[in-house]
Protein backbone atom coordinates (compact mmCIF):
# COMPACT_ATOMS: atom_id res chain seq x y z
CA UNK A 1 0.00 0.00 0.00
CA UNK A 2 1.33 3.58 -1.20
CA UNK A 3 1.87 6.14 1.31
CA UNK A 4 1.56 9.50 0.09
CA UNK A 5 2.60 11.39 3.33
CA UNK A 6 -0.55 12.88 3.06
CA UNK A 7 -2.68 10.26 4.90
CA UNK A 8 -4.16 11.72 8.26
CA UNK A 9 -1.97 10.64 11.50
CA UNK A 10 -3.96 10.54 14.41
CA UNK A 11 -3.28 11.18 17.69
CA UNK A 12 -1.25 8.07 18.73
CA UNK A 13 1.18 8.83 15.60
CA UNK A 14 1.59 13.21 16.64
CA UNK A 15 4.51 13.83 18.93
CA UNK A 16 1.81 15.87 20.74
CA UNK A 17 -0.21 12.86 21.40
CA UNK A 18 0.55 11.86 25.21
CA UNK A 19 0.57 15.35 26.01
CA UNK A 20 -3.68 15.53 24.45
CA UNK A 21 -4.73 12.32 25.49
CA UNK A 22 -3.63 13.07 29.36
CA UNK A 23 -4.24 16.87 29.64
CA UNK A 24 -7.12 17.49 26.81
CA UNK A 25 -8.88 13.98 26.71
CA UNK A 26 -8.82 11.68 30.03
CA UNK A 27 -8.65 14.50 32.15
CA UNK A 28 -9.35 18.34 30.36
CA UNK A 29 -7.00 20.84 31.89
CA UNK A 30 -8.05 24.04 31.18
CA UNK A 31 -4.92 25.61 31.08
CA UNK A 32 -3.82 22.75 28.14
CA UNK A 33 -7.37 23.59 26.46
CA UNK A 34 -6.88 27.67 25.99
CA UNK A 35 -3.49 26.89 24.93
CA UNK A 36 -3.49 24.36 22.22
CA UNK A 37 -5.10 24.55 18.63
CA UNK A 38 -5.85 21.47 17.11
CA UNK A 39 -5.66 20.75 13.19
CA UNK A 40 -5.24 24.03 11.54
CA UNK A 41 -4.97 23.23 7.92
CA UNK A 42 -2.78 24.29 5.10
CA UNK A 43 -2.57 23.73 1.55
CA UNK A 44 0.16 22.75 -0.36
CA UNK A 45 2.54 25.68 -1.16
CA UNK A 46 1.47 27.63 1.62
CA UNK A 47 3.52 29.60 3.58
CA UNK A 48 3.70 28.24 7.41
CA UNK A 49 6.23 30.58 8.52
CA UNK A 50 9.08 32.38 7.12
CA UNK A 51 12.46 33.22 8.49
CA UNK A 52 12.33 36.30 10.82
CA UNK A 53 9.26 35.95 11.92
CA UNK A 54 8.62 35.47 15.97
CA UNK A 55 8.32 31.81 17.72
CA UNK A 56 4.95 31.75 19.45
CA UNK A 57 3.89 28.13 19.54
CA UNK A 58 5.20 24.80 19.08
CA UNK A 59 4.20 23.02 16.25
CA UNK A 60 3.17 19.66 15.84
CA UNK A 61 3.17 18.09 12.34
CA UNK A 62 -0.11 16.24 12.66
CA UNK A 63 -0.40 15.53 8.98
CA UNK A 64 1.49 15.86 5.94
CA UNK A 65 4.95 17.14 5.15
CA UNK A 66 6.90 20.38 5.03
CA UNK A 67 9.93 21.62 3.94
CA UNK A 68 12.12 24.15 5.20
CA UNK A 69 14.00 26.50 3.01
CA UNK A 70 16.99 29.07 3.36
CA UNK A 71 17.52 32.92 2.64
CA UNK A 72 18.80 31.47 -1.46
CA UNK A 73 15.84 29.17 -1.57
CA UNK A 74 17.54 25.69 -0.99
CA UNK A 75 15.67 23.16 0.95
CA UNK A 76 17.39 22.70 4.10
CA UNK A 77 15.18 20.24 5.66
CA UNK A 78 12.05 17.75 5.51
CA UNK A 79 9.45 16.68 8.21
CA UNK A 80 6.78 14.48 7.88
CA UNK A 81 3.67 13.43 10.29
CA UNK A 82 4.28 12.85 13.93
CA UNK A 83 7.64 15.57 14.10
CA UNK A 84 8.57 18.39 15.60
CA UNK A 85 8.68 20.75 13.51
CA UNK A 86 10.16 24.00 15.04
CA UNK A 87 11.98 22.57 18.39
CA UNK A 88 15.61 24.55 16.85
CA UNK A 89 13.89 27.84 16.75
CA UNK A 90 13.22 28.38 20.83
CA UNK A 91 16.72 28.97 22.24
CA UNK A 92 16.23 33.02 20.34
CA UNK A 93 12.57 32.82 19.58
CA UNK A 94 13.00 33.43 15.73
CA UNK A 95 12.62 31.40 12.89
CA UNK A 96 15.98 30.89 11.30
CA UNK A 97 14.00 29.61 7.88
CA UNK A 98 10.92 29.73 5.47
CA UNK A 99 8.40 26.57 6.58
CA UNK A 100 6.72 25.70 2.89
CA UNK A 101 4.05 22.97 2.85
CA UNK A 102 4.87 20.42 0.53
CA UNK A 103 1.79 18.30 0.56
CA UNK A 104 -2.23 19.29 2.44
CA UNK A 105 -0.97 19.59 5.81
CA UNK A 106 -2.48 19.84 9.24
CA UNK A 107 -0.84 20.83 12.07
CA UNK A 108 -1.39 21.33 15.98
CA UNK A 109 -0.27 24.60 17.49
CA UNK A 110 0.74 24.77 21.70
CA UNK A 111 1.63 28.50 23.21
CA UNK A 112 5.18 28.24 24.08
CA UNK A 113 4.36 31.07 26.78
CA UNK A 114 2.09 28.66 28.46
CA UNK A 115 4.67 26.41 28.80
CA UNK A 116 6.40 27.49 32.55
CA UNK A 117 2.53 27.74 33.95
CA UNK A 118 1.87 24.10 32.79
CA UNK A 119 4.59 22.70 33.42
CA UNK A 120 3.56 24.20 37.34
CA UNK A 121 0.47 22.19 37.24
CA UNK A 122 2.28 18.47 36.98
CA UNK A 123 5.91 17.33 36.57
CA UNK A 124 4.83 14.73 34.22
CA UNK A 125 4.10 18.16 31.67
CA UNK A 126 7.82 18.75 32.17
CA UNK A 127 8.89 15.70 31.51
CA UNK A 128 6.70 15.39 28.25
CA UNK A 129 7.91 18.26 27.20
CA UNK A 130 11.28 17.40 27.68
CA UNK A 131 10.97 14.37 25.79
CA UNK A 132 9.62 15.81 22.87
CA UNK A 133 12.36 18.51 22.44
CA UNK A 134 15.05 15.75 22.93
CA UNK A 135 13.41 13.57 20.09
CA UNK A 136 13.57 17.03 17.67
CA UNK A 137 17.24 16.85 18.56
CA UNK A 138 17.51 13.14 18.10
CA UNK A 139 15.29 13.85 15.04
CA UNK A 140 18.26 16.24 13.61
CA UNK A 141 21.34 13.88 14.82
CA UNK A 142 19.48 11.19 12.43
CA UNK A 143 18.97 13.78 9.39
CA UNK A 144 23.13 14.78 9.85
CA UNK A 145 23.75 11.05 10.07
CA UNK A 146 22.17 10.93 6.62
CA UNK A 147 23.84 14.24 5.75
CA UNK A 148 27.37 13.29 5.90
CA UNK A 149 27.63 10.02 4.69
CA UNK A 150 30.63 9.84 2.16
CA UNK A 151 29.77 8.67 -0.66
CA UNK A 152 26.71 9.85 -2.82
CA UNK A 153 25.28 6.24 -3.01
CA UNK A 154 25.46 6.34 1.00
CA UNK A 155 23.90 9.00 0.88
CA UNK A 156 20.87 8.40 -1.01
CA UNK A 157 20.21 4.84 0.42
CA UNK A 158 19.93 6.63 3.69
CA UNK A 159 17.74 9.11 3.38
CA UNK A 160 15.51 6.81 1.71
CA UNK A 161 15.80 4.58 4.63
CA UNK A 162 15.41 7.46 6.84
CA UNK A 163 11.82 8.54 5.51
CA UNK A 164 10.75 4.35 5.35
CA UNK A 165 11.67 4.41 8.89
CA UNK A 166 9.97 7.51 10.05
CA UNK A 167 6.70 5.89 8.14
CA UNK A 168 7.23 3.08 9.65
CA UNK A 169 7.79 4.38 13.42
CA UNK A 170 4.50 6.54 13.23
CA UNK A 171 2.26 3.22 11.85
CA UNK A 172 2.22 4.40 8.60
CA UNK A 173 3.07 2.23 5.21
CA UNK A 174 6.78 2.18 4.75
CA UNK A 175 7.24 0.04 1.75
CA UNK A 176 6.06 2.10 -0.90
CA UNK A 177 5.68 5.96 -0.38
CA UNK A 178 5.81 9.33 -2.48
CA UNK A 179 8.57 11.37 -1.87
CA UNK A 180 7.81 14.72 -0.31
CA UNK A 181 10.28 16.61 -2.54
CA UNK A 182 11.43 16.78 -5.45
CA UNK A 183 14.06 14.79 -6.79
CA UNK A 184 16.13 18.36 -7.99
CA UNK A 185 15.56 19.35 -3.80
CA UNK A 186 16.38 15.96 -3.01
CA UNK A 187 19.25 16.32 -4.81
CA UNK A 188 20.27 19.79 -3.46
CA UNK A 189 19.27 18.40 0.41
CA UNK A 190 22.15 15.57 0.26
CA UNK A 191 24.21 17.69 -1.66
CA UNK A 192 24.66 15.86 -4.75
CA UNK A 193 24.54 16.31 -9.02
CA UNK A 194 20.83 15.80 -10.35
CA UNK A 195 23.09 13.44 -12.24
CA UNK A 196 25.02 11.35 -9.82
CA UNK A 197 21.66 11.31 -8.22
CA UNK A 198 20.14 9.93 -11.54
CA UNK A 199 22.67 7.42 -12.18
CA UNK A 200 22.68 5.96 -8.91
CA UNK A 201 19.07 5.53 -8.12
CA UNK A 202 18.82 3.77 -11.67
CA UNK A 203 21.53 1.66 -10.60
CA UNK A 204 19.38 0.69 -7.37
CA UNK A 205 16.34 -0.29 -9.44
CA UNK A 206 18.52 -2.54 -11.92
CA UNK A 207 20.51 -4.05 -8.46
CA UNK A 208 16.62 -5.18 -7.28
CA UNK A 209 16.79 -3.07 -4.54
CA UNK A 210 14.06 -0.23 -5.09
CA UNK A 211 11.82 0.57 -7.56
CA UNK A 212 10.55 4.18 -9.29
CA UNK A 213 7.63 5.60 -10.54
CA UNK A 214 8.27 9.40 -11.05
CA UNK A 215 8.63 10.33 -7.63
CA UNK A 216 7.10 7.35 -5.93
CA UNK A 217 9.42 4.82 -3.90
CA UNK A 218 9.12 1.05 -3.35
CA UNK A 219 11.32 -0.37 -1.18
CA UNK A 220 11.80 -4.28 -2.67
CA UNK A 221 14.99 -5.60 -0.53
CA UNK A 222 15.13 -3.21 3.21
CA UNK A 223 18.44 -5.31 4.31
CA UNK A 224 20.64 -4.40 0.85
CA UNK A 225 19.29 -0.82 1.10
CA UNK A 226 20.72 -0.85 4.54
CA UNK A 227 23.80 -2.50 3.80
CA UNK A 228 24.35 0.18 1.13
CA UNK A 229 23.88 3.19 3.34
CA UNK A 230 27.29 2.41 5.09
CA UNK A 231 26.65 2.78 8.70
CA UNK A 232 28.54 1.34 11.34
CA UNK A 233 27.56 2.90 15.23
CA UNK A 234 24.97 4.95 14.91
CA UNK A 235 21.56 3.45 13.63
CA UNK A 236 18.46 5.26 12.19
Amino acid sequence: MKNTLAECGDCDSCCFGKICKDYLFDNPVPQLVQSLERKRCYKKGESLFSCGDEVTHLLALRRGAIKLYDAAGNIQNLFISGQLINGDALHNGRYHYDAIAATDTEICMLETRRLYDLSLITTDFLNYTLALLSRAVYENQRLISVLTRGEAAGRICAFISLLSQKLEENTFPHQHFSLPVTLKEMATLLAISPSTQNRIINELCLQGIIATEKKEIIIINKELLWQRCNFNHFPL
